[in-house]
């Protein structure tokens, strides 16, 4: 029995076991001699690994039944190579055993075949199954919203056991072979990376949920007093985001706070003497919830990193802000560098950032975004890109800092700080965003409203 290392609970599973296996390599008189050919792509992306060359791994046991992101999203070089998004993640991919075994060499499919492969792949964790004969390594899975079929479908090569279905995959997890020092101090290792990881993860986002909320708490009474509905109500939807940050925030932050428990006892687990039973059992044990707490964190990583991507980004271009105007300029230029705010249909997720982060997020919209809508707050702003223009209301009682400017690149020189409400000028040059009673401007507000106050 082992325990089962991909779910929050634990419990106990039936382990198929190969224990005499471990270290030896296979014959190749036994797999053909398509294996003497094979050049395959490693565990991620080493292509100078080759399958069948060394038993890693021990045993198998079923995980469950999933439709796995992995294999959806994962899998660089196989038939969803064009839906890879784990680059810039987790660098990882899954493994085709049709892209590693020549068609003269394949046998039918069977748990026994697909885990005989995936065991002799270094870094490879579970071997998932999908529709009958479609086996695959993966380093890890997770699962995905699907639907509420099982995995029903006959292994092609033995019916008697389930091999997934269309949708989904029968995942297992490999148990390693017992080097006992060596593997505790390579979960540690791992472990260690996605601690890191996920810790820098949890800070960006939580300060990222903090600041929205404290801004949009901040300035919604003040434009709600003004009557501004518009920004109010864009400013609700930044408090809405605000949550659904921190709680993704502190979900995470129960892993890294298991994470460092499992830290401590791996340092007092370590100087053991692994040829004592008693020691050994504790550090397998270790290994195993080492592993799984990897596993859950490498899944938390891919949720806040996009989290963080869409309201937190970083790195982004320079300069992007010149290409936008204050949209008041397409309204009425005599108020177009007043603050303003607008209203109409949100793209993306409300972001925190300089007015220069908005322009370029809203760049990453292709085709999408016209515009954006900033609030200044303390040394930074909340920003909400918009997919059309419905109203604007700009605040003439303010204070004119600056003259008019009407150049892209004079507007490009001036504070990236301010409430403004701004437009792509590459859409709208040469045009008027001006409410037109008629309707026959599809591209005009629908209402500009001078507030004839300040709001500051």
């Amino acid at each position: 029995k082992l325990l089962r290392p991909s779910h929050a609970e634990l419990g106990s599973v039936n382990l198929v076991s190969f224990r005499q296996d471990c270290g030896y390599e296979r014959p190749l008189g036994m797999l053909g001699m398509g294996a003497q050919r094979l050049g395959a792509p490693g565990a991620g992306l080493d292509t100078s690994v080759k399958p069948y060359a060394k038993v890693l791994k021990d045993g198998y046991y079923f995980a469950e039944c999933v439709q796995d992101y992995m294999y959806e999203y994962g899998d660089k070089f196989g038939g969803n190579k064009m839906s890879y998004e784990l680059s810039s993640i987790s660098n990882v991919s899954i493994m085709h055993y049709e892209k590693l075994v020549p068609s003269e060499d394949r046998e039918k499919m069977t748990h026994t075949v697909c885990f005989g492969i995936c065991r002799t792949i270094p870094d490879m964790l579970f071997f998932g199954i999908k529709n009958g004969n479609k086996c695959y390594c993966a380093p890890y899975y997770k699962p995905m919203a699907g639907d509420d079929t099982v995995c029903d479908t006959p292994c092609e090569g033995d019916s008697t056991t389930m091999c997934g279905s269309k949708s989904k995959s029968s995942m297992f997890g490999m148990h390693m072979c017992s080097n006992t020092k060596q593997d505790l101090a390579q979960s540690n290792k791992g472990l260690d990376e996605a601690g890191k990881q996920l810790t820098k993860l949890v800070d960006q986002v939580s300060e990222a949920a903090e600041f929205m909320q404290t801004a949009a708490a901040a300035l919604q009474p003040t434009f709600g007093k003004l009557g501004d509905g518009a920004a109010s109500d864009l400013l609700q939807a930044a408090k809405v985001r605000a949550g659904e940050l921190e709680k993704g925030s502190k979900e995470a932050s129960t892993v890294t706070d298991a994470i460092g428990k499992l830290d401590k006892k791996y340092a007092k687990t370590a100087s053991g003497d692994f040829e004592e039973f008693e020691a050994a059992t504790e550090a397998e044990a270790l290994i195993e919830d080492m592993d799984k707490a990897s596993t859950n964190g490498q899944a938390q990583i891919e949720d806040l990193t996009s989290l963080a991507d869409a309201s937190s980004p970083t790195d982004l271009p320079k300069g992007a802000t010149k290409e936008y105007f204050p949209a008041m300029y397409f309204v009425d230029k005599e108020f177009a560098e007043v603050p303003s705010t607008c209203g109409g249909k949100i793209v993306g997720e409300p972001l925190v950032g300089t007015m220069d982060d908005c322009a370029a997020a809203c760049d990453s919209e292709i085709g999408d975004c016209v515009g954006f809508s900033y609030f200044a707050h303390k040394k930074s702003g909340l920003c909400l890109l918009l997919g059309k223009f419905k109203s604007v209301t700009y605040y003439s009682g303010c204070k004119k800092e600056r003259k008019l400017i009407q150049t892209r690149q004079n507007l490009g020189h001036r504070a990236a700080e301010g409430t403004k409400c701004m437009a792509k000028f590459s859409l709208f040059e040469g045009t008027t965003l001006k409410p037109d009673p008629s309707g026959r401007c599809k591209q005009c507000m629908g209402k500009a409203s001078n507030a004839k106050k300040c709001f500051e």
